[in-house]
């Protein structure tokens, strides 16, 4: 009876301590603009995206909606989540020290 309480004491501290690792990369990729975007990507279920892509600051589509606004290639589009348009644009959100992206229709098209 001992053992098996220990094995499972051993197996839920395993399992924190992979959820802090997994709770630290994501702020990791919070922490700029850039892994914003990367992050995004791989919420959105693509992976290889996330991996492949490099975001860049698009500043004519930023001024043209007034907003921080990254890029990533078109090649790398991949489409949203719901179906409606495909994603190579961000809006990029700023609350203390993380970053947020949001997907974003390209209206200059």
């Amino acid at each position: 009876m001992n053992s098996r309480k220990g094995k499972l004491k051993k197996w839920l501290w395993s399992l924190g301590i992979l959820v802090g690792i997994l709770i630290l990369a994501v702020l990791s990729l919070s922490l700029s603009p850039q892994g914003a975007v990367r992050l995004r990507a791989l919420v959105d279920g693509h992976p290889m995206v996330a991996l492949t892509c490099r975001p860049y600051h698009d500043k004519d589509e930023g001024c043209y909606i007034n907003a921080t606004v990254y890029d990533i290639s078109t090649k790398d589009q991949y489409l949203s989540v719901d179906g409606s348009f495909y994603v190579n644009m961000y809006r990029i959100h700023h609350a203390t020290f993380l970053y947020f992206a949001t997907a974003q229709p390209d209206i200059l098209k």
